[in-house]
């Protein structure tokens, strides 16, 4: 039991597991999150006689090390009903494998691959890259450019982002005519980053999208403008990860030279009354230590999609129960890893089937006018978008002065 509650004195806490990392989605997140739990508990109308809580894990790392991390630090050795995150792709692809053995559903705003399938991985609960990909691609088709080169961090859902993006560009008669992948975090250094640049300066194409982790692209801009490729003539599009950061913790003074004239998305979110009584509490909430962005609503929803689904879940005659695994008792766990500890939610498999209620995405129809763009160089001329290659020979042509001539040979030099 959750320290604090008494047995048999207070009602019967139900446990959400939520996976989550030292970010500004995490820490935004993290706030949303307790903020829903709190919400849900104090609605009479919902769940009575339960009381929601949640456990919340930094996982800190990525791939195998934020297994064993997550595992050793209790996750999912206290009976859960629900997880929430992690926030990559890559990890939610293994510790989906743990939770559904253990029937425990996985719901994720931010692991937001578009190859990930509802059937296997977590459900989506905030709308997936597809649909980013769909707005940059009509930017750039708006624009009349036709070729993007694209700068992103080489990892699952990064790399399927900028593929889905080549074929959305295909549908408006554009190309991907560059890629320039990055080594994850922990493996990038300036030097690379400096290096990958450079062979973008070398492409004709001078429209150039950024799909990456925020200090990621915050390091991409400050190298580029060093690099001379902040100036005009250049058209730089950064995905949702600049909003957030503008929206949470604004720009530090020393990036906001960098990044003038850089397009960027911010996720929709429909106006409504609750939306708006929201953000009037964030900042008694977040204590004013961070601002709200768009997935700080979808984590708050989140845990409103978990509590109704389980209070259908009982409507219907369910019961919150769990079970230990014998074949777990068997195996040996490693030194802080007690495997025979994780149990098994019996409910977990029925309470999915027409019980998420996963949030929509809904892409407009009709003509929209963007407004005007300052552009990099402070202009508001838009960029011709493309430049002759620097590493190219031109074609020369040669014309013959008179006109009884026979033929014309073309040579390159």
């Amino acid at each position: 039991m959750p320290v604090g509650y008494l047995r048999g004195f207070m009602p019967r806490p139900v446990c959400i597991h939520s996976v989550l990392r030292t970010t500004i989605h995490g820490r935004v997140s993290s706030i949303a999150l307790k903020a829903a739990i709190d919400d849900v508990n104090s609605d009479p109308r919902v769940l009575p006689g339960r009381r929601l809580t949640i456990s919340i894990h930094d996982s800190n790392y990525t791939g195998l090390y934020g297994i064993f991390g997550a595992l050793k630090t209790k996750y999912l050795e206290i009976p859960s009903v629900a997880v929430i995150g992690p926030q990559s792709s890559e990890l939610v692809k293994v510790l989906s494998q743990l939770a559904n053995g253990l029937h425990v559903p996985i719901l994720s705003f931010t692991a937001l691959d578009p190859s990930l399938s509802p059937f296997q991985y977590p459900y989506q609960t905030a709308p997936n890259d597809l649909y980013q990909m769909k707005a940059l691609a009509a930017i750039v088709s708006y624009f009349h450019y036709r070729e993007v080169t694209a700068i992103f961090t080489d990892s699952d859902q990064f790399r399927n982002g900028i593929n889905v993006f080549g074929n959305e560009l295909t549908t408006k008669r554009c190309r991907l005519s560059g890629k320039a992948p990055l080594p994850v975090d922990r493996k990038l250094t300036r030097e690379i980053i400096k290096d990958r640049l450079t062979k973008v300066m070398s492409m004709e194409s001078r429209v150039i999208l950024v799909h990456t982790y925020f200090n990621t692209g915050l390091m991409i801009f400050e190298i580029a403008k060093s690099l001379g490729m902040m100036k005009r003539g250049y058209v730089w599009i950064a995905i949702a990860w600049l909003s957030a950061v503008l929206d949470s913790t604004g720009i530090p003074p020393k990036n906001a030279e960098t990044l003038h004239g850089v397009l960027t998305l911010r996720p929709h979110t429909p106006d409504s009354y609750r939306k708006k009584a929201f953000a009037r509490r964030w900042k008694n909430l977040s204590n004013e230590s961070i601002g709200l962005n768009p997935y700080g609503l979808y984590a708050y929803d989140t845990v409103w999609i978990i509590a109704h689904a389980i209070e259908k879940f009982l409507k219907e005659g369910g019961r919150i129960s769990f079970s230990g695994d014998s074949r777990l008792s068997n195996i040996n766990g490693t030194r802080g890893l007690s495997l025979k500890t994780l149990s098994i939610f019996d409910g977990g498999k029925q309470m999915p089937k027409s019980s998420f209620n996963v949030i929509p995405s809904n892409i407009s129809s009709s003509n929209q006018r963007l407004g005007s763009v300052v552009w990099p160089g402070n202009t508001k001329e838009k960029p011709r978008g493309w430049e002759f290659s620097n590493n190219g020979r031109r074609l020369r042509i040669g014309v013959p002065l008179r006109v009884g001539f026979k033929e014309i040979i073309m040579q390159d030099g």
